[in-house]
C-alpha cells in the first residue's frame, strides 16, 4: 500500500502537508503549516488557496519521490507533467499529445527534472 501524502506550493516554497476532511491545508500567515489541517481558514473564511499535489507512491531512477505537478523526463524519450486522471484511476504523464503515458510504464528510466511551479519554463514545449 502506498503512502498517502501531499505537498503544497505556497508563496514560492514547497511545503509538506496533510489534507483535512474539508479538503484544505491550513497554512497560516506566518508560514506555519498546521498539522492535519490546506487554504488557511480564520473566522470561517478562507484566507488563501494553495495548489496541492499528491504523492504518487513512486520514485524516479535516482530515488526522488514523484508528485503530481512534477515534470519528468525519460518516458519514451519524452518530457511530461505528472497528473492524476480520475476516469482512469491512475497517475499519468501528459506530454502535450492527446494520449498520456502511464507513469508506471517505464519508471526505471524516469527522472524528475522539476515541477510546474518552480520550473514553468520546462513546460513551454508541451504547450505548443
Amino acid at each position: 500500500m502506498r503512502d498517502i501524502r501531499f505537498r503544497a506550493w505556497d508563496e514560492g516554497r514547497m511545503v509538506e502537508c496533510e489534507i483535512t476532511m474539508d479538503g484544505y491545508v491550513h497554512i497560516w500567515e506566518d508560514g506555519r503549516v498546521e498539522p492535519k489541517m490546506i487554504g488557511a481558514v480564520q473566522d470561517g473564511r478562507i484566507l488563501k488557496q494553495v495548489p496541492v499535489m499528491q504523492y504518487t507512491g513512486l520514485r524516479d531512477k535516482n530515488g526522488k519521490e514523484i508528485y503530481e505537478g512534477d515534470i519528468v523526463e525519460g518516458l519514451a524519450q519524452q518530457r511530461g507533467i505528472v497528473q492524476w486522471i480520475p476516469n482512469c484511476m491512475r497517475f499519468q504523464v501528459s506530454t502535450g499529445s492527446i494520449f498520456g503515458i502511464a507513469l508506471t510504464a517505464s519508471i526505471e528510466r524516469t527522472t524528475v527534472i522539476g515541477n510546474i511551479y518552480e520550473n514553468p519554463e520546462l513546460t513551454e514545449a508541451l504547450e505548443k
